[in-house]
């Protein structure tokens, strides 16, 4: 099973037990029994059903998923890829963070992942109202959505500290 089909999984099960209109973020542990590379995530759903999460498997890599409700076919994807697409973030008014994302399918759904820097755990740590995102495919933009910042402090602390950031 592949990185990207287990937080997807993490993802739809956070989204059903939460309810969509009550998503925290929630911070989960897997895999591990026989290695230090278990998967670390915290993750949330939106209103609308969409899902962001930053994982970590150990100290230097951190990723950003985006989850969408769009199904897509994987080459579809392989081709929106040579467009060079972007995951934007804002934490509240901040100023918007672009990261180069690469965008897969996973259970017929596009899915995007992106490399982060450690700071952003920190960013959205101090988050007071909202983490808004969007996905910015040949200069237009798509799935623009808005997760709520609670647990979202407690998730990343918990993060910072399983990844050894």
């Amino acid at each position: 099973m592949s990185i990207k089909n287990v937080v997807f999984g993490v993802v739809v099960s956070v989204g059903l037990s939460c309810g969509v209109a009550n998503a925290n973020w929630v911070f989960q542990e897997q895999g591990g029994a026989f290695s230090d590379d278990s998967l670390k995530l915290a993750v949330t759903v939106s209103q609308t059903g969409l899902a962001l999460g930053v994982r970590c498997t150990n100290s230097d890599k951190l990723e950003l998923a985006f989850i969408t409700e769009e199904k897509i076919k994987a080459k579809t994807a392989d081709t929106l890829n040579l467009l060079a697409p972007l995951l934007r973030l804002r934490v509240d008014s901040n100023d918007i963070i672009d990261f180069d994302v690469v965008l897969s399918e996973a259970d017929g759904i596009l899915m995007g992942i992106a490399t982060a820097q450690p700071n952003l755990l920190s960013e959205i740590k101090k988050a007071k109202r909202k983490i808004s995102v969007v996905l910015s495919i040949a200069g237009e933009q798509y799935h623009e959505t808005v997760f709520s910042v609670r647990g979202s402090t407690k998730a990343m602390q918990k993060l910072e500290s399983k990844c050894g950031f």
